[in-house]
């Protein structure tokens, strides 16, 4: 759901910080071409179907 606000902060909440740089930066990126919104879901469905890294806080 942290994806669903700002993409990439769900997978920064699962501890995967490559992967959540991705998805922000591809999101700002496409929203200049007004595609954003792809980014934005596929980053919010991609978090919540993604198991979160062992040992993993939250943070």
């Amino acid at each position: 759901m942290f994806s669903l606000i700002i993409p990439g902060l769900g997978q920064l909440y699962q501890g995967r910080r490559p992967a959540a740089v991705v998805h922000f930066v591809l999101a700002v990126l496409l929203w200049l071409l007004t595609y954003g919104w792809v980014v934005h879901l596929y980053s919010a469905a991609e978090a919540a179907l993604q198991k979160p890294d062992s040992g993993s806080c939250g943070a």
